[in-house]
């Protein structure tokens, strides 16, 4: 999915949470910095609220 939308948040962070299951940090954290990037590409009205806040939450977690 990440290939086939390549300018979609929602699909890097989908992605997240699945490396984060396997435990491979670096790849949830690369994926869901690129897609807060692509947000910011994005009129404020086209990002859903959800995952507006998902990708507050997963980036707050890949800080700490």
């Amino acid at each position: 999915m990440v290939e086939a939308f390549p300018d979609d948040p929602q699909p890097l962070n989908e992605r997240f949470l699945l490396h984060s299951l396997a435990g491979d940090n670096t790849a949830a954290c690369r994926d869901i910095a690129r897609a807060a990037s692509l947000t910011k590409k994005l009129p404020a009205d086209r990002i859903d609220p959800i995952l507006r806040k998902d990708l507050e939450l997963r980036q707050r977690s890949c800080r700490n």
